[in-house]
């Protein structure tokens, strides 16, 4: 059965392919996998420096300025209450 889960297409050189498929056998998981374990770890990489993320129907400019407010450590952050 395909997966329902959303996609993401990454555009990279040859060496960066070769060494992530060399990483991701070292850990017994597929390219996506691994890839989905890196996106993982940087978002929780992310939530411990700026705070969690709190997710709902966010427009792509709440999104932005939420991402901007982080960075520069602005509170409100776009959370909802």
């Amino acid at each position: 059965m395909p997966s329902t889960l959303p996609v993401i297409k990454v555009r990279t050189d040859e060496e960066n392919l070769i060494k992530i498929k060399t990483i991701a056998k070292f850990n017994k998981r597929s390219v996506s996998k691994e890839i989905e374990k890196l996106i993982e770890d940087h978002i929780a990489s992310f939530e411990q420096t700026y705070g969690k993320i709190e997710i709902y129907n966010m427009n792509p400019a709440e999104i932005a300025n939420d991402i901007k407010d982080r960075i520069t450590q602005k509170p409100p952050y776009g959370d909802k209450n």
